[in-house]
């Protein structure tokens, strides 16, 4: 007994000893050849430890040498064959990951199916409107929203007639304000010119008026739709008793930042209107994200929750609590090998991404929806479910962030704010 009881120690010290081998061939695999070949790979320990102890038993069993060199026969041409062939590898993982999870992807809807999204009459999808740069957003008698845009910018100019005094350029758009009616479409819209030159400066919108901030004057006069000369008192004559019932204006404007067409990077603005109020919404995409706040203006409420959040990013002030955004499972789609790159070490590493459906809960109120998003991801896919979650808060707004997914409240606003990292949703 005793004899047995040593040799089955021997071996196994045999076997740690073939299996502490193989892990350093797989990690040499894993920097040097290949990740996915070097992770899969790296899940046989168990046979080289096996393999280990056939060793020592076929110094005293026939049987313990026969099986041991088929063993290492077939093993070494199976690690060969994971090398010279990555399908095999991402296949089985890709297989191996669905596993039981699938059926459950079902109850999860799809946010690149925006139909069925919105769908529930609780979502709203904004719909953007590109090519504007906005100043003032307020709010006049009738409860219209009244849109200043007074930043030249190189898009169709709408107002261009050659030889008169509404724009020399047909693609370049002078200062104009815009009208929307109760439902967010344009009603009307007003060029804003002296009479004798092109307006091309800051202008504030006051009650019934415009002010040229360049002379701290009320402008003289303005082009209408049909480019006729009209004095100030065409935005007059609103009559407050006939209020139309309102619903929340809700879309985002685009535009190009100042550094130009060429040099500079696209950015939104979103508008939305709550109890009387115009409420500006940056989402994530907006980089330059401050640059209509202004302290003078009590008129408007602008986030910027967004520029706080980078910061704090950048101190690394994260949470592993999950609010609202609670992401539940994975699966892999499938994978690609992106070839490779050498890290800080010197060493090789693969570039591997794999696109990946992340089931998440998405909970507004006492309501809690099912999504699931396509992302592209690294090959750590379990990852996604460990990245910690970003709060930011003031006494009126908390911005939550998970990935690029970004949930915006408001106390004043009667809906959330939902961005997927492609749309923007309100949610009531």
């Amino acid at each position: 007994m005793k004899k047995k009881l040593l040799h089955l120690f021997f071996a196994s010290l045999t076997g740690i000893a073939f299996a502490v081998a193989y892990a350093f061939i797989v990690y040499k695999i894993y920097t040097l050849v290949t990740q996915m070949g070097g992770k899969f790979l790296a899940k046989f320990v168990p046979i080289p430890f096996a393999l280990g102890m056939l060793v020592f038993y076929s110094f005293y069993y026939r049987w313990a040498k026969r099986f041991f060199f088929y063993g290492i026969g077939v093993f070494t041409a199976f690690v060969l064959f994971v090398l010279y062939s990555p399908n095999i590898c991402q296949e089985v993982f890709l297989q191996y990951s669905r596993i039981g999870k699938q059926e459950q992807a079902h109850r999860f809807l799809s946010l690149a199916d925006t139909t069925r999204v919105t769908a529930n009459t609780r979502f709203s999808l904004l719909s953007p409107k590109e090519g504007y740069q906005i100043k003032q957003c307020l709010l006049n008698e009738n409860h219209e929203l009244v849109v200043l845009y007074t930043e030249k910018h190189y898009v169709e100019n709408p107002f261009y007639i050659s030889g008169k005094l509404v724009g020399e350029d047909p693609f370049e758009t002078p200062p104009y304000m815009v009208v929307y009616d109760t439902i967010g479409k344009v009603k009307y819209s007003v060029f804003l010119a002296h009479p004798e030159e092109e307006a091309i400066g800051e202008f504030l919108l006051k009650g019934n008026y415009i002010i040229d901030l360049s002379t701290y004057e009320y402008a003289n006069y303005t082009y209408d739709g049909s480019f006729i000369m009209q004095p100030m008192e065409y935005l007059a004559g609103y009559d407050p008793a006939h209020r139309e019932t309102r619903a929340p204006i809700s879309y985002y404007e685009t535009f190009l930042s100042d550094e130009g067409e060429c040099g500079g990077y696209p950015a939104i603005i979103g508008i939305f209107i709550e109890d009387d109020q115009a409420y500006y919404f940056f989402p994530p995409t907006s980089e330059k994200n401050t640059q209509y706040r202004d302290d003078q203006d009590e008129n408007m409420l602008i986030s910027n929750l967004f520029s706080i959040l980078e910061e704090e990013e950048e101190k690394g002030a994260y949470s592993f609590e999950r609010r609202n955004i609670l992401p539940q499972d994975f699966y892999y789609e499938y994978l690609t090998m992106n070839g490779f790159f050498r890290n800080d070490q010197g060493e090789n590493c693969e570039v591997t991404y794999s696109d990946i459906q992340l089931l998440f809960d998405l909970k507004i109120g006492k309501d809690t929806f099912h999504f699931k998003k396509e992302k592209v991801s690294n090959y750590k896919g379990y990852n996604q479910l460990k990245t910690p979650t970003y709060y930011i808060e003031n006494e009126e707004e908390t911005l939550e962030k998970y990935k690029d997914m970004f949930l915006y409240t408001n106390k004043h606003l009667s809906y959330a704010i939902f961005y997927d990292g492609e749309y923007v949703y309100m949610i009531k």
